[in-house]
């Protein structure tokens, strides 16, 4: 009897061993040695973020996901971070629990340089990471803006000394420390297009055809020029900026920064816009029989058709041209609008059209970009001016524009209007979006006399 009962204990016991094995995930049978039917380690190995921490440093944080249900230990000489322009490594982060783990471990290395992590399983499978100036920035989860390429302030808020100042300065970096793999993005502060950035050069007094024909030698393509304020805008390759340095004629050069739109407005396709609804234009068209006819309404925004929709729209009555399903046949004027190498935008200026479409159907419409530059929008305006529009309407801003006189913008706003033109300006709603305390007053760098404002309170 005690013979019997043992056989069932062991019976019972090799049934469970069999279940738990067939119940069991690969990954679990695997296990650590990660060989067994070519399978490999489920195992991420993530840059989480970069932070500047002055004096041209950066640290870069790593991070990993690990989507099995067991610890993963590699061998410690598997696990490699590379650094100091390829000249020295030390071991990195070789246990990796189950789950996501962010900044696991970080590294310091030189704004011009970049960093590695590498690390190899025992299944024989690798993966890589790595970060340089250009990778995502740590930041709150409040933070809209992801500024790419980056810009590190440099001691003291100035590059002295420098033409191009400590954006321009921060690019060149940025590309000169790995031109081959250099990408960059239309963003809050650049606007690039392949290996070449937008920027604007002002000439000393005087010396503005000395300028322009210096300019050539860094390879400056001209897009637009202004001899009377010694300003000109183009294309200059970000390889070549810091020749710019050494051009006697120029006094300094900053990006043509993006212009801001004031509202987002995104195009409805198909639907009947609120803007109609909101101004009661459907009585006026109504009660007074117009629709506009006879009206020419230029638009200056960002881009146009950059996402290749406008087709559409014309197709379901969103926008007049060939082909409107309404009648309304001629086509939008687009005069200027971004290229496609300048970067796909939000057309903007496409959604405002729509709009206004819904409330003056009868209006023909014309479009330009005013998106390349506070020289290039005024150049915008004065050309919708010269095309026959009878109203005018930008939704943009510029962070360059001047606050106690009138910019260029301004006065040829001021110029088109004198001349009969009807001119429509979006203020903006930035409330949300500003900041307000009290003056902190704390010792100031030793850049600059006097106090500065304590913005984190830190006294930092």
């Amino acid at each position: 009897m005690k013979k019997i009962y043992n056989l069932y204990i062991r019976l019972q016991f090799l049934s469970f061993v069999l279940i738990t094995l067939l119940f069991q995930s690969p990954l679990d049978l695997i296990g650590q040695n990660g060989k067994g039917n070519g399978s490999k380690y489920d195992v991420d190995i993530v840059l989480s973020c970069t932070e500047y921490i002055g004096n041209g440093i950066i640290v870069a944080h790593f991070g990993y996901e690990n989507k099995g249900k067991k610890t993963v230990v590699v061998d410690e000489n598997g696990s490699v971070v590379t650094y100091n322009h390829g000249q020295a490594k030390k071991q990195g982060l070789y246990t990796f629990e189950p789950g996501v783990k962010e900044k696991a471990f970080s590294q310091e290395f030189d704004s011009k340089d970049r960093v590695e992590w590498t690390v190899e399983f025992p299944d024989g499978s690798s993966k890589t990471t790595d970060a340089n100036i250009n990778s995502n920035h740590c930041k709150d989860v409040q933070e809209s803006l992801n500024i790419i390429p980056g810009y590190y302030p440099p001691e003291g808020g100035k590059e002295y000394n420098s033409k191009i100042g400590a954006e321009l300065t921060s690019l060149f970096n940025a590309y000169d420390a790995d031109p081959i793999n250099f990408s960059g993005a239309t963003d809050a502060i650049f606007q690039i297009a392949g290996t070449k950035v937008l920027i604007e050069v002002i000439a000393n007094s005087g010396q503005y055809d000395a300028m322009i024909a210096s300019l050539s030698v860094p390879g400056f393509n001209l897009l637009t020029h202004d001899p009377g304020s010694n300003r000109a805008t183009g294309w200059a390759e970000i390889g070549n900026l810091f020749d710019f340095n050494f051009i006697d004629a120029l006094d300094y050069a900053q990006p043509v920064y993006p212009g801001v739109s004031n509202y987002s407005v995104s195009p409805t396709g198909l639907t009947k816009s609120q803007g109609d609804f909101a101004m009661h234009s459907d009585f006026a068209r109504l009660g007074y029989e117009i629709d506009g006819t006879g009206v020419k309404i230029g638009v200056l925004s960002n881009s146009y058709n950059t996402q290749a929709k406008a087709d559409d729209d014309i197709g379901n009555g969103d926008l007049p041209g060939p082909g409107n399903i309404h009648g309304n046949f001629t086509p939008v004027h687009v005069l200027k609008d971004i290229i496609p190498t300048h970067g796909t935008l939000s057309d903007e200026g496409r959604a405002m059209l729509q709009i206004i479409h819904d409330i003056a159907p009868g209006a023909e419409l014309a479009f330009r970009t005013g998106f390349l530059g506070e020289q290039d929008m005024a150049r915008g305006i004065r050309e919708l001016a010269n095309a026959g529009t009878h109203v005018i309407v930008d939704d943009l801003s510029y962070i360059t524009e001047p606050f106690f006189r009138d910019g260029v913008i301004s006065q040829t706003i001021d110029s088109v209007v004198n001349e009969g033109h009807t001119f429509f300006s979006s203020a903006g709603n930035f409330g949300r979006a500003s900041y307000e305390a009290d003056y902190n007053p704390i010792a100031g760098p030793s850049t600059i006399n006097g106090t500065a404002h304590d913005f984190s309170g830190d006294g930092d």
